[in-house]
């Protein structure tokens, strides 16, 4: 009797391995996207190609020009009581006074 639910047991694992590893299969598939208007001509392929290089030389050229913003500066930190930078609400003159 234990003999046969250990091979039922073996059987099932295995379909669920076959099973486990054609979804994982399915879900590694590159993931293709249709174009609605149908497939791309050969002068629209060309044409998406070029513009894409034009833009990369044109980031380039600011880059090399500096002229490309190098990121969002930190905002400057103001003190909560009287909104001044420099300092912090601990080290407030204006909190001092009022003590």
């Amino acid at each position: 009797m234990l003999a046969h639910q250990l091979t039922l047991q073996h059987e099932e694992i295995k379909s669920l391995r076959a099973a486990n590893i054609a979804l994982s299969k399915r879900k590694r598939a590159k993931r293709t996207q249709i174009q609605a208007g149908g497939p791309l001509t050969v002068e629209e392929a060309t044409d998406l190609i070029t513009r894409r290089e034009a833009v990369k030389l044109a980031e380039r050229d600011l880059q090399e020009q500096g002229e490309v913003d190098r990121g969002v500066q930190p905002a400057l930190r103001l003190c909560s009581n009287c909104r001044r930078p420099g300092h912090d609400r601990r080290t407030c003159q204006e909190l001092l006074l009022v003590l």
